[in-house]
């Protein structure tokens, strides 16, 4: 529901410079935790104690996603954890676009399609 909030007022309203940028970060963040969630679902308990990249890669290597679905979930998760400031290495103003929200979207929509197409 937050998403569908989020999306609403990036895409529906005349919002503006930092407040955008914000929104825009706190969506992908949101998008990016679930998945970090999706990633563990498919996995052995041993397997989902590994770091988010090794279940990305773990995934791939199984035929679950592409190489190119990985570089994009990859993606995700790197701009997700912008959110954590110590990790920050750039100056983040300007930084976020309604591209990246929409490639992060992307991303999470193609990522649950491969694992629908792979499980069921």
């Amino acid at each position: 529901m937050l998403h569908d909030v989020q999306h609403w007022v990036l895409v529906r309203t005349d919002l503006m410079g930092t407040a955008k940028e914000m929104l825009i970060k706190d969506a992908i963040v949101l998008l990016g935790n679930i998945a970090e969630t999706l990633t563990k679902l498919p996995l052995s308990v041993s397997a989902q104690k590994k770091s988010y990249k090794k279940r990305t890669e773990w995934l791939e290597k199984m035929a679950v996603i592409t190489a190119a679905l990985r570089a994009n979930l990859d993606w995700l998760w790197d701009t997700r954890c912008n959110c954590h400031f110590f990790l920050v290495t750039m100056r983040e103003y300007g930084h976020y676009t309604l591209d990246d929200y929409n490639r992060a979207a992307r991303t999470l929509r193609s990522f649950h399609n491969a694992l629908h197409a792979h499980f069921t």
